[in-house]
């Protein structure tokens, strides 16, 4: 039994000691075999995020959701600007069951990078940012009009 990792350089023998000329069909076909070769010998990491966060502009008092879809079994925990969220200080901060965060009455200090940090034992951790940017309303003073002629 031939180990796959030994089939290009076999192939490749019996090309030389048959003498067959290395045509262009013959080289990729050995190309192809030796890319499939690399290919499987790279391991493969599934990211924990499936669906992560998009970037956001909203205005002040709107409410803000971001997406952190992962895989099962992974907890998830949000930064803001590089500190952790802590939802039980921080009322207007909720966590979904998807993984996701919502912003109730966003202020204009809800402005920033949010992460989203997904973990579980034995994988490892994964991270997605967006960045958040909450315009102001500006100051609404009663009885004062700005008018503008052209």
């Amino acid at each position: 039994m031939v180990l796959l990792k030994q089939v290009p350089l076999l192939y490749f023998q019996i090309m030389l000691n048959l003498k067959v000329k290395l045509t262009i069909c013959n080289f990729v076909l050995l190309f192809s075999i030796l890319i499939e070769q690399i290919e499987s010998d790279i391991p493969v990491k599934k990211s924990l995020i499936v669906f992560g966060p998009n970037n956001v502009t909203v205005y002040e008092g709107e409410t803000v959701q971001l997406h952190c879809l992962t895989q099962p079994g992974s907890t998830v925990q949000w930064l803001h600007n590089n500190e952790i969220i802590n939802l039980n200080l921080m009322r207007r901060y909720e966590m979904l069951s998807s993984g996701g965060l919502r912003i109730v009455s966003a202020q204009k200090s809800d402005s920033g990078i949010y992460e989203c940090i997904a973990s579980k034992i034995n994988v490892g951790t994964n991270t997605a940012k967006c960045f958040v940017y909450v315009h102001g309303l500006g100051l609404n003073i009663p009885g004062r009009f700005i008018v503008q002629f052209r």
